[in-house]
């Protein structure tokens, strides 16, 4: 891609966990859920991945982050309140 693009990457707090997340371009915000295995940093030194993002980023601000327990995003503080259910009523 010709020209340079301003990247971010910061954290936000969602309950009790710290969230990390990334940000390039500018226009409407287009946000990519995370994936089983993700890393806002790690992920922008693949070549394919980072041509696709930097293409979506000449229009957008192109959103991505790690969930809780993956990449740059800490641990989940929040306990498993489904699963605790679903393993309670099995029983």
């Amino acid at each position: 891609m010709a020209g340079w693009i301003k990247r971010s990457i910061a954290v936000a707090l969602r309950d009790g966990a710290e969230i990390a997340y990334a940000t390039v371009g500018d226009g409407p915000p287009l946000v990519f859920t995370s994936w089983w295995v993700s890393h806002v940093e790690l992920d922008w030194s693949d070549p394919a991945f980072r041509a696709f993002f930097e293409t979506l980023a000449q229009r957008h601000l192109v959103i991505r982050y790690d969930r809780p327990g993956a990449g740059l995003s800490g641990p989940r503080q929040v306990p498993f309140r489904y699963a605790t259910r679903w393993l309670t009523r099995s029983r």
